[in-house]
């Protein structure tokens, strides 16, 4: 299972040259060019899921970053982690071990068992902003994707209101990035995302994705400097290994 999860991991960095955008029901492609760094990120992704798949629970990742390799599949600016010895499925001890170079790095535990990863001093205004309204609805009956439903979260009029007023922007023109397999199977029901939220924050938005999409969720701040506005980068990973 974990070779075949190394695999999907490094493969799917890959793909990231020809992710689809998926917004409300339009996809439009981008690509962009491949460089051999990319590996480093999908050792770092690996460990982590690699971890909480062991332990069979999700988690979160708040990190700060610079997000000058946008025009690349390694993008997002992932902290690098390593490998930790046998821990007996502790991913609380494991994942504290992976980040021990990193003193900045704060893992904890929620009492649902989902792990959390904040870097200190990374700002939560966005994740504490509370949307109105959030409407999981499409043509094909519910969401069946995390990253497909993350694109509803972030282009819901009150999200955008919210980054057009304090100069924030999503890092790639367009939209956010969703996911490469969205689309219902139509052998099985898998799980799926249907409905509304209403006056949920941002990060609680993205708990109850990852509650019907076990995984990763992550948000990445690269602050402002003097040639572009502050940037944040939201994206979902699944356990199974793959972009969700």
């Amino acid at each position: 299972m974990q070779s075949m999860l190394r695999i999907a991991i490094v493969f799917g960095v890959f793909l990231a040259a020809f992710q689809e955008q998926e917004v409300c029901g339009q996809s439009t492609i981008q690509s962009y060019p491949k460089v051999s760094s990319a590996s480093s990120n999908a050792s770092s992704v690996q460990t982590i899921l690699e971890t909480l798949g062991n332990a069979n629970i999700s988690g979160s990742l708040e990190f700060t970053g610079h997000c000058n390799s946008l025009d690349y599949p390694d993008f997002p600016d992932f902290p690098r982690v390593r490998a930790s010895a046998n821990t007996g499925g502790d991913a609380l001890v494991a994942l504290r071990k992976s980040f021990a170079s990193d003193p900045l790095m704060h893992v904890t535990q929620d009492t649902d068992g989902t792990i959390r990863m904040i870097e200190r001093g990374v700002p939560a205004d966005v994740l504490k902003f509370k949307v109105g309204h959030i409407s999981f609805v499409n043509e094909r009956g519910g969401i069946y994707n995390a990253n497909a439903a993350l694109n509803f979260l972030l282009w819901s009029p009150d999200m955008k209101n919210f980054m057009e007023t304090h100069n924030i922007r999503l890092p790639f023109e367009g939209g956010p990035i969703s996911a490469l397999f969205g689309s219902k199977p139509t052998a099985v029901d898998p799980p799926h995302i249907y409905g509304d939220l209403d006056n949920v924050s941002v990060a609680d938005s993205l708990d109850r994705i990852l509650k019907v999409f076990p995984g990763l969720w992550i948000y990445e701040n690269c602050p402002q400097t003097n040639k572009r506005r502050r940037i944040v980068y939201f994206r979902f990973y699944s356990l199974r290994g793959n972009l969700n």
